[in-house]
């Protein structure tokens, strides 16, 4: 049985150790990886061992939308993000009468999905999180053995040597990490800029100590290591490629906005929406639609937290609003 090391950052990489019969597996994330990012420096030691030890993909086909929450919850559940419910990074519940933000737990807004951890902690296995959208609800009365109230100021290396610590000492059977970088510089400084080269390299140098911890806890041989990422990252002018959509028409049409970025959810007023449509329609580097002419192949419309309109903006593009956001 071969150990396989796999980094979907919109590539792929396997690469081979003998694994015991009974392995364990270590999911981790690094935010914001863009499939280009190793080709930006040569100081990636670590990331071309595995690549030369294994084989590669160019791109992978990630969920939609491609924000943090909906690609990391798709990636523990299997399932799309209509189904799952976290549609977004931020979202309106119109049952509920709330809006989801990044530090929302209640259990409502996660319940449509089963992540891994809540899987293996049902089958009996041991399971640990440190940091994973998700992972502070408990769900069918059940939490992972162990997790980690999210806090990005907790250092990278003290968050790999506990996981390890948990796969070695406490003898579990499956851990998740997760790291916000190189998605927090990207979106600090750009994607292009050499802070995020500075990351990549930083990021190099992490996963570089996890291999260390992993031998030296004697795990090589009996752990399945994952490491993946959740979207790419465009650089947009905030000056020449903004699509305020409040200025482009006016509160008789439109309600509110839900959230804002290169996707939108639009509340437009009562018996308004294809109205909406229609006079946002001809904007350039933008794609309005009804709820129900989302297309098929972005597995998002069938969900009651997606508006009745949609819209969504080119690459390079940025939908905002200067109306007040919905905020229940």
């Amino acid at each position: 049985m071969s150990c396989k090391v796999v980094i979907s950052m919109l590539l792929l990489c396997v690469m081979s150790w003998r694994v015991d019969a009974k392995s364990k597996v270590l999911l981790v994330s690094m935010d914001g990886f863009r499939h280009d990012y190793l080709t930006k420096t040569t100081n990636v030691t670590n990331f071309t061992r595995l690549i030369n030890a294994g084989v590669t993909m160019p791109y992978m086909n990630t969920s939609f939308v491609t924000k943090t929450f909906p690609c990391h919850y798709s990636m523990v559940t299997g399932l799309h993000p209509e189904v799952h419910g976290i549609i977004s990074n931020r979202f309106y519940d119109p049952d509920e009468n709330k809006t989801f933000s990044l530090k929302n737990t209640e259990p409502f807004w996660w319940e449509n999905g089963e992540p891994i951890w809540i899987t293996a902690v049902k089958s009996n296995l041991k399971a640990g999180v440190f940091f994973w959208p998700g992972s502070e609800t408990e769900l069918q009365g059940k939490r992972a053995t162990q997790w980690r109230k999210y806090n990005s100021s907790v250092p990278f290396e003290q968050r790999v040597t506990t996981v390890v610590q948990w796969l070695a000492d406490d003898n579990f059977d499956l851990a998740l990490l997760y790291f916000n970088e190189p998605d927090s510089t990207g979106h600090a400084y750009g994607p292009d800029s050499q802070p995020v080269v500075e990351t990549i390299e930083k990021m190099d140098s992490i996963l570089g100590h996890l291999l260390r911890e992993l031998e030296r806890y004697g795990l090589k041989n009996k752990v399945n290591l994952i490491v993946t990422s959740d979207h790419g990252m465009s650089d947009v002018d905030l000056e020449l490629r903004l699509i305020d959509i409040s200025e482009l028409v006016d509160d008789t049409l439109l309600n509110r906005v839900v959230d804002e970025g290169p996707t939108a959810n639009l509340i437009p007023e009562p018996n308004k929406a294809k109205e909406l449509v229609e006079a946002l329609s001809s904007v350039e580097h933008l794609h309005v639609m009804l709820k129900e002419n989302i297309p098929e192949r972005f597995h998002l419309k069938n969900n009651k937290r997606v508006m009745p309109v949609f819209a969504y903006a080119d690459e390079g593009w940025l939908i905002v609003s200067t109306l007040p956001m919905l905020n229940y």
